[in-house]
């Protein structure tokens, strides 16, 4: 197994995951929350597909807007509309320029805000054809955000 669960001094649940581990073998919702947010605190290409897979989530009005219209329960809450859609344009720009990372500092400004959002990127992996979230995958750049293939 890709990763071991103890318990913290205050009775919750740590996690530790290890290089090989894939999202597939995660067994809980919690454990995979938690793997993403891994993911998304140590690898810049999985924090930059993130960001995207959440930018694209927003309806285009928003993504223009840049602010929250819908409350739909998907893309940015209001509080991040702004920022989240800044960064998803340079995502994308990433993603066609940069080999799928945004750069250090938008990297840093997006780690400040971006793991309340794995909740929904593991709705949208479970959810979502061979469980794979959203675009991280380099073999299937639209599908999902994948394992670990960064």
């Amino acid at each position: 197994m890709g990763y071991t669960i103890s318990t913290a001094a205050d009775g919750s649940a740590e996690y530790a995951f290890t290089a090989d581990c894939t999202f597939d073998e995660l067994d809980s919702r919690v454990a995979r929350r938690e793997f993403i947010k891994f993911k998304m605190l140590t690898d810049d290409r999985w924090l930059t597909k993130a960001v995207l897979r959440i930018y694209e989530n927003q309806t285009h009005e928003e993504q223009s807007e840049q602010a929250t219209l819908n409350n739909n329960g998907v893309g940015f809450r209001g509080c991040d509309a702004k920022r989240g859609a800044k960064l998803g344009e340079a995502a994308k720009v990433a993603m066609e320029k940069y080999n799928g990372r945004m750069s250090i500092k938008q990297c840093a400004w997006a780690r400040q805000f971006m793991l309340v959002y794995a909740g929904q990127l593991e709705r949208i992996a479970w959810e979502s054809e061979g469980r794979k979230l959203g675009a991280i995958d380099d073999r299937t750049p639209a599908d999902g955000l994948d394992h670990d293939h960064a």
